[in-house]
């Protein structure tokens, strides 16, 4: 966990800055629950994608939803980004209806895209524009 922490902010330090990690806290506990970030692709063309891990044992509770929206938002209004974009395993139902709650729509299903745990498994693409995140009215 300590690792995972210094990772973090050694990469506050890098010029441009094109990654950003954040943990998630429990608000009650103040107990680290898992992470969200999102990395510039492109700054050209104003593109990034966005990641979020939480600890098994807040599933389902709308840690990660909440953690994305904030991440997206930052995206968007912060680094004035164009395209975000995010992805999946494909039997991970739990996250792609997080992007879904944002908004994001499925662009792709990659078959046999990851190989972990023994085994080769599809992944989606989810992805939104910036006017479609201030259509559906920015945070909300």
């Amino acid at each position: 966990m300590r690792e995972l922490v210094e990772r973090f902010v050694a990469a506050q330090a890098t010029s441009p800055r094109l990654k950003r990690q954040l943990v998630i806290v429990e608000r009650a506990s103040g107990a680290m629950i898992g992470n969200c970030g999102i990395r510039i692709n492109d700054p050209e063309i104003g593109e990034a994608n966005i990641g979020y891990e939480l600890d098994p044992d807040f599933w389902g509770h709308g840690y990660a939803t909440e953690a994305a929206r904030a991440i997206v938002r930052f995206g968007f209004e912060d680094l004035a980004l164009h395209r975000i974009w995010a992805e999946c395993i494909a039997d991970n139902r739990g996250s792609w209806r997080v992007m879904e709650r944002l908004g994001m729509r499925r662009e792709a299903h990659v078959r046999e895209h990851q190989h972990f745990r023994d085994r080769w498994w599809d992944t989606f693409t989810y992805a939104i524009l910036d006017h479609e995140w201030q259509a559906r009215g920015g945070s909300n």
